[in-house]
């Protein structure tokens, strides 16, 4: 898999006003009270032809700057994250998932005060 960005540690950037990106293939509903379960989630994207990786970041860790040779989803299991699309900023919380279409440019920031676990996935057999 093609990928470009970087990576760094530092401030967490500040809010803007934001709007939620769909996912492109609707989830699997969850009850509003359920707290977000990694092999759930795992077994929901491979049904739907995603893999499903997980990443542990500081406070103030930034990724950013990144473009994909296919579609990305990410979902949040703990802590806040900003996710910019294209210019286009959401705030994400535990059970959030979104979509980041093939191509576009996109950065993730740990917004928290503590450490974030989220997951990511590709819709690509080999990644």
């Amino acid at each position: 898999m093609r990928c470009a960005g970087r990576i760094r540690a530092g401030r967490a950037a500040r809010r803007t006003k934001l709007s939620i990106l769909p996912a492109a293939v609707p989830p699997t509903p969850r009850a509003a009270s359920a707290p977000p379960d990694r092999a759930r989630i795992a077994a929901d994207w491979r049904r739907r032809g995603y893999s499903c990786g997980a990443f542990e970041d500081p406070p103030g860790r930034a990724w950013e700057d990144f473009r994909h040779d296919c579609n990305e989803l990410i979902a949040v299991l703990r802590g806040r994250l900003r996710l910019v699309v294209e210019g286009r900023e959401t705030l994400l919380a535990p059970g959030d998932e979104a979509f980041i279409p093939r191509g576009a440019l996109h950065s993730v920031y740990n917004i928290g005060g503590g450490r974030a676990v989220w997951l990511y996935g590709y819709d690509r057999p080999d990644s």
